[in-house]
């Protein structure tokens, strides 16, 4: 299991709580188990990547929204997928 440890100048958590400054965020296999300030971590002894961002700001959970929902997908060119295509049909593939 790969073990990321990420510092950063501070991190909003988006839950009610105040900004945590001079934060550490510990992933496991890709999943978030720790965020809090780096002095409250418990870091692993052999973590496999650190990152020191120490004047960035961490905001978990933020997603890119940016999406095409009618685009299949699947590796085709969107052009080719689109024409010809009714409202009705992307709509579909939309939903």
């Amino acid at each position: 299991m790969s073990t990321i440890i990420v510092h950063v100048k501070a991190a909003l958590l988006g839950n009610g709580q105040e900004v945590v400054d001079d934060a550490t965020l510990v992933a496991v296999a890709g999943v978030i188990q720790q965020i809090d300030s780096r002095k409250a971590v418990s870091l692993p002894a052999e973590p496999d990547r650190v990152y020191n961002f120490d004047d960035q700001y961490l905001l978990p959970g933020l997603i890119d929204t940016y999406v095409h929902l009618i685009f299949p997908g699947d590796g085709r060119p969107a052009d080719q997928f689109v024409q010809g295509r009714s409202d009705m049909e992307l709509l579909l593939t939309a939903e």
